[in-house]
């Protein structure tokens, strides 16, 4: 998760770090290849695990704040 102060702004994984050419590591921001937070998938902590699962396949995504 990127926080700024003690609010989520966006997720970073390593998935979005690899898509950022090598040559732009060290001049990208976290904020720049994050997905914000807006637009991250959720899942609610009271959901049903096996909705969580068929959202996660559905989308093609590997976790779900």
């Amino acid at each position: 998760m990127v926080k700024r102060s003690d609010v989520v702004i966006g997720l970073l994984t390593l998935h979005h770090v690899k898509g950022t050419p090598r040559s732009d590591w060290p001049t990208t921001t976290a904020a720049q290849a994050m997905i914000p937070a807006e637009q991250m998938k959720r899942v609610r902590p009271d959901g049903e695990l096996w909705t969580a699962l068929e959202e996660m396949d559905r989308d093609g995504v590997n976790q779900l704040p």
